[in-house]
């Protein structure tokens, strides 16, 4: 949805470029909506009429996606809905060539998170640290970056121990951060 901050700075960003190119053109958002409502297949088949029913006679010359859901709509989707239209992605997590293989009008850039690399440089500037404190959301990409991050690090564990942050509101976050100790 439009509120997500992430959401609002690509708008911006997309919206500068393509103002300050001189071009006429017509910018449609949309916004699937699926961090806030469940993304099953009964919503996916809703979104496809919807889409297929608004942008029926619409000639677009290119769709930006981002984020993972969109992603996986569009290549599931994008030939019946919006035939010949180049799609550019991204913010899309795990990344594989292979998901475009058979898109040939489909590019973009993947969001690639070094766990390892990140954590063996707080680990230099802090070399006496005995725990790492990680914190992710609770949603689905969350919880794939959780996942990701414990295998990223596994042999690290031996150095340092690691703590996950559990599902829980701001304030109660912020009452365990003060409780980790200095090390």
């Amino acid at each position: 949805h439009q509120s997500l901050q992430w959401n609002e700075e690509i708008y911006d960003a997309v919206k500068t470029v393509f103002e300050n190119s001189g071009e006429d053109l017509q910018l449609y958002v949309e916004n699937m909506d699926t961090k806030r409502f469940p993304y099953d297949e009964s919503y996916e088949r809703r979104l496809h009429d919807f889409y297929k029913n608004k942008f029926q006679g619409v000639a677009l010359s290119l769709i930006i996606s981002s984020d993972n859901n969109a992603f996986d709509f569009l290549r599931k989707y994008s030939h019946q809905l919006f035939p010949g239209v180049p799609v550019v992605f991204c913010g899309v997590n795990f990344f594989k060539k292979e998901q475009i293989s058979s898109h040939p009008l489909f590019t973009g850039v993947a969001e690639k998170f070094d766990a390892r690399g990140t954590l063996e440089i707080a680990l230099k500037q802090n070399p006496h640290a005995k725990e790492v404190y990680i914190i992710t959301d609770y949603l689905p990409t969350g919880k794939a970056w959780a996942a990701s991050i414990k295998e990223d690090i596994a042999d690290l564990y031996e150095k340092v121990k690691t703590r996950f942050a559990q599902d829980c509101s701001m304030d109660e976050l912020l009452e365990n951060l003060k409780g980790l100790s200095q090390d």
